[in-house]
């Protein structure tokens, strides 16, 4: 599986003219169905159809909860645009620091956040996940990802909570943080680890870089460890996609850092310092969002590069947000094959219109935010923007703006999140010959 090329899996069958296999959703997986490439899922219609409103009603369910006197410390209920604001928050794994913190409201409104954190992130692994193991051609039925989902979810929170729990960290706030980090949202509880400490770089960043790569990934990981088979060549693709955007994203933040520092300061601390920094950054922004390195001190220049890195995100079918690294690689690749002389495929136009969508949902958001608050900085507007299309949750500033300003924002955020989505079921549904997931 592993040997041959991506595009090489995707199409043999079609060149010796036989079907394609089927493999019936309520069949288990055994090693022969693994090994058969040619073997396709026929993922349900159900879990795109039923995600809009299964999100509201989450939304609902976490608002009632929010709003209600036994959420917040002190007493007295959230105002009604702050506590839909937080669910949305919680659902999309988007995390902005809000003035109200999650660690200010009583255990009945942090449990709320966990659970909406631990929902959104069953949610968008299952959907799409199930997505993308179809379009990589990967023989799991909808009840394997469902349970890999939950196990993954419940190993991730365990684990974490484990390594995490000690150093003025509760097993709460432990547990809290762990789930934070593999569903990629800043929302977290009790104090986060410094950009040196061990914590951060074996715990919280591999969490979320584990989350970001994608379902269909981490089953093939896992069974490529317990039957020792080579992955298959789309989880080859994806982690050498995630590993390139992580490297290109360091050098890109480290170049930018070290061209606002004076040459005669470039000492081996300072630059060890900020090649931390920079890889800290680059997972926060695709799409972790966990204040470790807060952005509201860096400089301009690294404010831009930041965004462009939200805008990035993370790879399909996992808990990231953004256009997707994969989305990025299909646009290329297109551009490249047309300049060659190729003709346009549709997974080009697909990742064409998923980039128009993604530019005009952070136009309209930007447009809409201004009217409300026309005082906030126009380069501050764009991040935030950015950050809430995408799920990113960083931010300048704690969220404290207008009612206007927080529900332009939550329609950004839940958008972000469902419109991705259903632009990776579309190019299921349309684009049999696809190659990757966009979306």
């Amino acid at each position: 599986m592993g040997g041959g090329s991506w595009r090489k899996e995707r199409t043999g069958d079609s060149s010796s003219g036989k079907p394609r296999a089927v493999i019936p959703l309520d069949d288990g997986i055994d090693a022969a169905k693994l090994a058969d490439s040619t073997a396709v899922p026929t993922p349900p219609a159900w879990p795109a159809n039923w995600l809009a409103p299964l999100y509201i009603a989450l939304i609902l369910v976490g608002f009632r909860v929010l709003w209600s006197d036994s959420a917040r410390v002190g007493g007295g209920r959230l105002p009604a645009d702050r506590a839909m604001f937080m669910a949305v928050n919680a659902v999309t794994l988007t995390g902005f620091s809000e003035a109200v913190h999650v660690a200010d409201l009583k255990l009945p409104g942090q449990l709320a956040i966990f659970c909406l954190t631990i929902a959104g992130s069953l949610i968008s692994m299952f959907v799409a996940g199930l997505a993308v193991s179809r379009v990589a051609r990967r023989p799991y039925s909808w009840r394997l990802i469902m349970g890999a989902a939950v196990i993954a979810e419940v190993v991730a929170v365990f684990l974490g909570m484990w390594f995490l729990w000690g150093q003025d960290r509760t097993p709460w706030q432990a547990a809290f943080q762990a789930a934070a980090a593999f569903g990629n949202s800043g929302c977290s509880i009790g104090a986060l680890p410094s950009a040196n400490a061990w914590q951060t770089h074996l715990i919280l960043l591999p969490w979320s870089m584990l989350g970001g790569i994608g379902l269909p990934v981490l089953i093939d990981l896992f069974y490529g460890i317990a039957t020792r088979r080579p992955l298959s060549a789309y989880s080859l693709t994806a982690i050498r996609l995630a590993a390139v955007a992580y490297l290109i994203g360091v050098a890109f933040l480290m170049v930018l850092q070290l061209a606002d520092l004076p040459f005669d300061q470039w000492t081996v601390d300072a630059i060890r310092a900020r090649l931390i920094d920079s890889s800290v950054l680059c997972i926060e922004s695709r799409t972790l969002g966990m204040p470790i390195v807060a952005v509201d001190g860096i400089r301009h220049t690294m404010q831009w590069g930041l965004l462009l890195l939200m805008a990035a995100g993370g790879m399909p079918g996992g808990t990231s947000g953004g256009l997707k690294i994969t989305t990025i690689a299909e646009l290329v690749g297109g551009i490249r094959g047309a300049l060659s002389g190729r003709a346009i495929g549709r997974s080009t136009a697909i990742a064409a219109t998923w980039l128009a969508m993604y530019a005009g949902i952070v136009f309209v958001t930007v447009i809409l935010t201004l009217r409300t608050d026309p005082r906030m900085p126009g380069d501050q507007l764009l991040f935030d923007a950015v950050s809430a299309v995408s799920n990113v949750g960083l931010s300048h500033h704690e969220m404290a703006a207008s009612a206007g300003s927080m529900f332009s924002l939550a329609a950004a955020m839940l958008l972000g999140r469902l419109t991705s989505t259903f632009v990776l079921w579309w190019l299921v549904d349309t684009t049999p010959s696809a190659e990757l997931p966009i979306g």
